[in-house]
């Protein structure tokens, strides 16, 4: 038995030592492409860095509180500066993580036998998903980046930085794009767990809220400021001519998501402490964050807190109906006639507010967010009146239903794979061109499961719909196993408001992929890490104190396998690798035909250029100079090519020049150029090429071998060279 625990011991930490190795080489090489316009946020990051990671090492209770005190703080840094973007949140994170993976190295043996002994909620049944929806949008992401890297190194010698839409992004924005969706995807995961193994205690929990409240506390003055003395500060001119602030968030509609995930927190934190000056303390906190939620103008932010104020009256009528059946008949009819007369006087102050012509009534409506609200009812009711409702829908949608269309059509291309991570907003002005001409505006898709959908195909979003489910899933067991046990205590409305902070925000991804916003992404795992945290901690709790483990319900082995590895059986292995394999392989097709930067460019107008010189004189010839790559767009007038080639290379007796020709990334021709004759080479179109809106194809010509003249002593000539093109004709 000591040499087996010897043995685990060893394997976790060399498990550990190469997730820290892989971490730290991701940051490093993010780090080293990060550009610091200013000595002063250079030093400010890297101290920070530096704080974060060494107290999550030592103290790593300390270190997650500090990093999600910052996650609402440091989005607008950049912008009060006025100085490129910088991902602070995103080097908090690997600070901490770092941090956090150094402070189990020795831990992490007892942590697996507590786990075990917990029989706690991270086993099999949801660690499989997440490990296949990670293994998904992790092979969508390196294709995708292949994709725009245009498949180098597998088809041309260099990298080159193209425009990869018709906006003209180039590769290297594009590839930047993917990847940070990544880290944002797989780093909601690596915050789930880590806050699985930190949270001991239910103070822990309570601790971190109150951390959070406090940073939006700052967040609430810094809007306050922008509302009444400078609402330039940390935003753009777009967003106050449209009367929306942001406070410290990325832009009004961050806050506004923001705001969705604490309501229910801040709500529950008021009836969690049973002191009344607690109470009051927290209801005038909340007196300002209701403000910054109007401020924001985000009607997604209205609707989603209403949800969740009908979810808690809804407990709350419920609790006061057990609690009224109670009371003797008199007490119970004049309790219910003093509720009745509560609810009357609210909506007659409300009905009141709307129908006086007062100054009252125009400092309300005033408000940013009320102003948005009254002006999309009455643009639903003229719509509506005027062309039924459907078109009612798409006026006041903001566009949003444009973007669905997008979305449905990117999925119905790429049913199986999606068009790849992250790549929705670089796709979609291509889109755009396509099905709706005249409509320049680039966004979101305007609803995170049709985002997921288009991204990733129906396996993205079957996976993450059940990762989802199962959270939820486990939630109403441990109620049930609560109500059985008779266990409800008072601390459950933690989990209850953290709960509904969860689904409120479910329902609010279908009006916008609003965890795109990093900081609203960090939150929102946040509150998942920390509704599981609670159930580990009371699972625990109570197979100490009243059931033994080996009798409990959820006793089954479920659970990670002491070695922290995930069993697979046979048929699970057989289908993960079949769902795998298809994936892959209609994602590299897709990416290799009409999401390729060849096809995009021959049907949408627009047009990379490289590799091919200016047109000179070479023994009484018009010809080009090709670098060791060179590529340009041709307008299809055959069903052939003729290329006149020559390789020129001036030292004898070496080895061929092998040239490689494309057409629209697909491999057509090779030839080798032994001497330094004129070559006339026929090249056949694929029958797909050529076919779109454009009638127009790519060619590329790729040299095995290039030279520059100064080198070999010949001239001044700097070029790279690759080889001679007499021309290029058509032929039928």
């Amino acid at each position: 038995m000591m040499n087996q625990s010897l043995l685990i011991k060893r394997k976790l930490f060399a498990k550990n030592s190469l997730i820290f190795l892989f971490f730290y080489i991701l940051f490093f090489l993010y780090q080293g492409k990060v550009r610091y316009d200013n000595l002063g946020i250079f030093f400010f990051v890297n101290i920070l860095f530096l704080a974060v990671f060494v107290l999550s090492a030592f103290k790593i209770k300390l270190g997650f509180y500090l990093f999600i005190f910052f996650i609402p703080l440091l989005n607008t840094l950049t912008t009060i500066l006025e100085i490129s973007p910088i991902a602070i949140i995103l080097f908090l994170f690997f600070a901490f993580f770092l941090g956090f993976i150094l402070s189990y190295f020795e831990k992490d043996y007892k942590n697996k036998l507590e786990l075990i002994q917990a029989k706690s909620f991270f086993d099999n049944e949801i660690a499989k998903p997440i490990i296949y929806f990670i293994i998904i949008f992790s092979i969508s992401a390196v294709v995708a980046i292949i994709r725009y890297a245009n498949f180098f190194p597998f088809i041309t010698n260099n990298y080159h930085n193209l425009a990869v839409n018709i906006k003209k992004v180039d590769s290297t924005s594009a590839s930047f794009t993917v990847i940070r969706t990544f880290f944002d995807y797989f780093i909601g995961f690596a915050l789930l767990a880590a806050i699985f193994n930190i949270m001991k205690k239910l103070k822990d929990i309570i601790f971190a809220l109150l951390v959070l409240v406090f940073s939006t506390m700052i967040s609430m003055g810094v809007v306050f400021y922008q509302h009444f003395v400078n609402p330039y500060i940390g935003t753009f001119k777009y967003w106050v001519d449209s009367g929306r602030l942001n406070a410290t968030f990325s832009d009004p509609n961050s806050l506004g998501a923001y705001c969705i995930l604490l309501f229910p927190i801040f709500l529950v934190l008021i009836i969690f402490f049973k002191k009344w000056y607690v109470k009051l303390i927290f209801g005038l906190i909340m007196i300002p964050f209701l403000f910054m939620v109007f401020f924001s103008g985000s009607r997604s932010a209205l609707l989603a807190i209403a949800f969740s104020l009908i979810i808690f009256m809804g407990i709350a009528v419920s609790k006061l109906v057990n609690h009224i059946k109670k009371f003797p008949k008199k007490k119970r009819v004049i309790t219910i006639i003093v509720i009745v007369l509560i609810i009357v006087i609210i909506i007659t102050v409300l009905l009141g507010i709307f129908l006086t012509e007062n100054q009252v009534k125009s400092n309300f409506l005033n408000i940013g967010l009320i102003e948005r609200v009254v002006g999309t009812m009455t643009t639903f009711q003229n719509y509506y009146r005027a062309s039924g409702f459907f078109e009612s829908l798409k006026a006041i949608s903001n566009f949003r239903y444009i973007y669905w269309n997008q979305a449905i059509h990117m999925a119905k291309d790429h049913p199986l794979s999606g068009i790849g991570l992250g790549t929705y907003t670089i796709e979609v002005p291509d889109y755009l061109y396509k099905y709706e001409a005249g409509f320049i505006q680039v966004d979101y898709a305007g609803n995170y499961y049709l985002q997921i959908l288009s991204e990733l195909g129906f396996p993205g979003l079957i996976l993450i719909l059940f990762i989802f489910y199962l959270f939820i899933n486990r939630v109403f067991r441990y109620f049930r196993k609560q109500k059985k046990l008779q266990r409800i205590d008072n601390s459950n409305w933690l989990l209850i408001g953290l709960f509904i902070s969860f689904i409120t925000m479910l329902i609010a991804l279908f009006f916008g992929p609003h965890t795109n916003f990093s900081e609203i992404q960090y939150t929102f795992w946040l509150v998942i890490g920390l509704m599981f945290a609670y159930i580990k901690i009371k699972d625990i709790k109570k197979d100490q104190t009243s059931v033994p483990v080996e009798d409990s319900p959820d006793s089954e082995a479920k659970v990670l396998s002491l070695d922290g590895r995930i069993s697979l059986s046979l048929r699970q292995k057989i289908s993960l690798s079949v769902i795998i394999t298809i994936f892959t392989a209609c994602l590299i097709a897709g990416s290799l035909t009409n999401l390729s930067i060849a096809a995009k460019q021959d049907n949408c107008y627009w047009s990379n250029y490289y590799g091919f010189y200016n047109i000179e004189n070479y023994q009484g010839k018009k010809i080009r100079w090709t670098s060791a790559d060179a590529s340009e767009v041709l307008e299809k007038k055959g069903s052939a090519i003729m290329i006149s080639l020559k390789d020129a290379y001036p030292i004898k007796n070496a080895k061929p020049n092998i040239i490689k020709f494309y057409i629209d990334n697909l491999f057509v021709k090779e030839i080798k150029l032994g001497d330094d004759s004129w070559y006339n080479l026929k090249v056949d179109i694929p029958k797909f090429a050529g076919n779109g809106f454009g009638n127009r194809l790519t060619l590329t010509i790729v040299s095995s071998r290039s030279w520059v003249p100064k080198k070999l002593g010949i001239n001044r000539d700097t070029r790279v060279l690759g080889v001679i093109v007499g021309g290029i004709t058509f032929i039928n």
